[in-house]
């Protein structure tokens, strides 16, 4: 919503009153203010329990505790002790290019929802929430890494696969508070092939006002808006760039996995002269290792 922000933005609160005897509130209050006074972090913050949090990361996790707000998924901007404000500097996040400051005021609230998938939940109830008159949005809840029920040929798949062909856009995020729905969990991949967008680590309220915010763009598409939800905008989700699969070249293995790997390449092969060979080369190697019986976890003959 703030564009090219230039300077920190902190929403504060309390678990009790000022006016009571035990409270937060001086503290919090406090805090933001000495935060927002001396350190350039040009961020909408989360300032709670001296510790300030990105706003779009932060989540509540207790109705009645001090600490009641968390980031489970990043770190705190910066944490205040009776010594000094310590400011992790190296995750604060800062604009690349000077433009003007501007207001996004727009969001598209009343075309988005949140679903939270439940063991049992059926697809017609699924289907019902995405038949909603003028639904344009939604962040599914899943299970885990980002695991619904069913499997590429299911009901729920299908129900998912169709809303999409419709236009609406689907955000798969984690139920749970730390951890990421990823592309390497084979149920969340039936999920992105029938068109759902992977949310990564992103938390349910973001990737809600985050949907509600890229809905409200003019000449925003179904297919534009999909492909911004699952890149970073404003730090509210980890952006991997690293491999996750690579083939390692022999000079990467050490000599036990590549003797491991030579083994299954043989027994794969029917090559049995080959196993006889990498399966008693060295006399330590745990494939050797006999039972009482004489037996060796490969048996040949």
């Amino acid at each position: 919503m703030l564009q090219n922000l230039g300077k920190p933005v902190i929403l504060t609160g309390s678990q009790a009153p000022m006016l009571e005897l035990q409270n937060d509130a001086t503290d919090n209050l406090l805090g933001s203010l000495v935060i927002a006074g001396h350190f350039m972090i040009p961020e909408v913050c989360l300032f709670f329990n001296y510790k300030l949090f990105r706003g779009n990361r932060a989540t509540k996790i207790s109705a009645s505790d001090f600490a009641a707000f968390s980031s489970p998924n990043f770190p705190p901007l910066a944490t205040i002790t009776s010594l000094r404000t310590d400011v992790q500097w190296n995750i604060v996040y800062r604009p690349t290019q000077m433009n003007p400051f501007s207001i996004q005021t727009n969001l598209d609230t009343a075309h988005v929802a949140c679903l939270r998938i439940f063991p049992g939940i059926k697809p017609e109830m699924v289907d019902a929430v995405l038949k909603l008159e003028g639904l344009r949005g939604l962040v599914l809840e899943t299970f885990g890494a980002g695991n619904a029920p069913g499997g590429p040929d299911s009901a729920m798949t299908k129900v998912l696969a169709d809303a999409v062909k419709r236009g609406i856009v689907i955000v798969n995020v984690s139920q749970c508070l730390n951890g990421s729905v990823s592309p390497l969990y084979a149920p969340a991949t039936v999920l992105g092939r029938a068109g759902v967008v992977l949310g990564k680590d992103i938390n349910s309220e973001a990737a809600l006002t985050k949907l509600a915010y890229l809905l409200a763009l003019p000449d925003a598409s179904p297919e534009e808006v999909g492909k911004r939800m699952s890149v970073d905008i404003r730090g509210e989700l980890t952006e991997s760039s690293r491999t996750h699969f690579q083939h390692p070249n022999s000079e990467q293995l050490s000599p036990k996995v590549a003797t491991l790997a030579a083994l299954g390449y043989a027994i794969a092969g029917g090559d049995l002269n080959a196993v006889k060979e990498l399966t008693e080369r060295e006399p330590e190697w745990v494939l050797n290792d006999a039972d009482y019986s004489g037996n060796t976890p490969v048996v040949s003959g």
